[in-house]
């Protein structure tokens, strides 16, 4: 028989406030009692305490407890946050040259028999913002060589990048060119950029790869025209940095305009209004990037359920200081933050405006003097986070939960009556008040519950200070007859609707610790139809 589900159901509803969570509560975890008619059966019994509520949020950091058990809640999200990667990208590079013999050198190839000339190029690293760079150190990436050659003898290609070192070695490959009776003869080689270190200072041109060509012709007989070429075509790609240092320019990496939910109240929630004695916003900066930066955070605005806005005016300094590790500082994380409370800050209205959404604006720019020596790696990375912090100290006013649920009861013609008794010994300094409505398949009300009860939770009682001083014992009966049965019979879904407020209508402030619990026990009285 299923029909003890509705009496779990009003169990569900009265304690509702408590599972924090509806997707948590599964009938199967409470006992299915074995009915007879006219008998007393026990179905909850259990206490309930502040930490147990946030353990079901499944996020410990939600709320702490300071030494006395007061209760802080934690609502933490990142701002803004950008990597080296993100910042710093080195495009496909792709370089071509061509190389013409003095017509004088290559007509006396056949009666020398071989002759050797030089070449050496300059080329720019591309990337995506005005920087220079003094040296990249690479963890991946491919470097390809082309060479081609219409001259018809052959060619050795001896390319070395002084530069470009892997294990203290330089670049160094030899590209073979030999002449077999048809030209262009061409040949490419892939080299893997991982473990090089480029140094852009080797050589004339600082901030640029040196190439030298050493080539040397073989003749082979054939005759020399004068205008034959030797090419070179030069492909970097796919390029990925473990350390980069050079000058990084003056850039800006600031998001700009943005905006976050705030998600304390979900879906079918609600708040009549309410107050906090003393919340916190920290403002969080960490900063791995070896450049000096400039964060400017010009604007913070509480934007409410109504479209209210409110901005946080504070006296934080234009700019915000954040420090960059230096050279002997490579891979370690600098952090500072500001923290804005009622002394500094209008961040009691911001919060009391029941934020659906935070509205910032962050700017960071880089290098704000001027050229200095900058350093990167590939895990560099600064990033922007707020936490608000609401200590469990003030009021709140017709905070409202509403939630729909299917329903279907069955096995209904078995019940009699059904009398549900729920006591609750509450020692936490909140009233709750329920509704439960029974919807048919038109959307229609069938018939409800404890819509007579404004209170079915009483506060416990508290002092001056807002401090539980004793817990509050009120028990409800719900009686179900027959005729409700046949009335209910005929819903598809249930409508809860849960209201709270502090002690007092909410007209007390009063402080949450962790030690407060809540008993609660809940039994029944079935009288059902028994068929011989």
């Amino acid at each position: 028989m299923r029909f003890h589900r509705l009496i779990l159901f009003f169990f569900l509803t009265s304690v509702f406030f408590i599972s924090c969570v509806k997707d948590d509560f599964d009938f199967d975890k409470i006992k299915s009692p074995t009915w007879q008619p006219g008998v007393a059966v026990p179905l909850v019994g259990s206490s309930l305490t502040l930490e147990n509520v946030i353990s079901k949020t499944g996020n410990t950091q939600f709320g702490s407890f300071d030494g006395n058990n007061f209760c802080t809640l934690i609502y933490s999200k990142d701002l803004y946050s950008v990597g080296a990667e993100d910042f710093f990208q080195l495009p496909k590079l792709q370089n071509n040259k061509s190389i013409v013999i003095d017509p004088i050198i290559s007509s006396q190839i056949n009666n020398i028999g071989t002759i050797t000339f030089n070449a050496e190029e300059y080329i720019s690293i591309p990337a995506n913002i005005n920087a220079t760079i003094d040296s990249i150190e690479f963890k991946g990436g491919q470097l390809e060589f082309t060479a081609s050659s219409d001259f018809k003898h052959h060619i050795v290609m001896d390319v070395t990048i002084p530069g470009a070192t892997k294990n203290g070695v330089a670049f160094n490959k030899i590209i073979n060119l030999t002449y077999n009776g048809q030209v262009p003869v061409s040949k490419t080689i892939s080299v893997s950029l991982a473990g090089y270190n480029f140094n852009l200072h080797k050589g004339s041109q600082i901030g640029k790869i040196q190439i030298k060509y050493k080539i040397t012709a073989t003749a082979t007989g054939n005759p020399v025209s004068g205008s034959e070429v030797i090419s070179m075509a030069l492909e970097m790609d796919n390029m990925k940095f473990s350390r980069a240092f050079g000058y990084f320019g003056v850039n800006s990496i600031g998001s700009g305009l943005d905006t976050i939910p705030v998600e304390l109240l979900k879906d079918g929630q609600s708040i009549g209004g309410f107050s906090v004695d003393d919340p916190k916003f920290i403002l969080k900066l960490s900063n791995s990037f070896g450049i000096p930066t400039r964060v400017d955070v010009p604007s913070i605005k509480s934007l409410g359920g109504t479209g209210n806005s409110i901005n946080l005016a504070t006296s934080l300094p234009i700019p915000l200081s954040l420090p960059s590790p230096g050279m002997n500082q490579i891979g370690e994380t600098l952090y500072t933050q500001y923290v804005l409370d009622k002394t500094n800050s209008n961040i009691v209205p911001f919060v009391e405006n029941n934020p659906t959404h935070i509205l910032y604006n962050v700017m960071i720019g880089t290098n704000p003097n001027g050229p200095t020596a900058n350093f990167i790696t590939d895990q560099s990375k600064i990033s922007a986070s707020l936490t608000m912090e609401l200590p469990l100290n003030g009021s709140i006013k017709d905070f409202s939960m509403i939630d729909t649920v299917d329903f279907e009861l069955k096995d209904e013609e078995m019940i009699e009556s059904l009398l549900l008794r729920m006591s609750f010994k509450n020692g936490f300094p909140i009233e709750f008040g329920s509704k439960i409505y029974f919807i048919d398949a038109n959307n229609s009300v069938v018939d409800s519950l404890l819509c007579d009860q404004p209170q079915l939770i009483s506060s416990a009682n508290v002092n001056s200070a807002g401090v539980v001083v004793s817990s509050v014992q009120k028990t409800t009966d719900v009686l179900v007859d027959r005729s409700f049965v046949n009335r209910i019979a005929k819903a598809k879904r249930i409508v809860y609707i849960l209201n709270s407020s502090t002690a007092n209508q909410g007209n007390s402030h009063v402080k949450i610790y962790g030690h407060y619990k809540m008993d609660v026990n809940i039994g029944a009285i079935a009288k059902l139809k028994v068929t011989p």
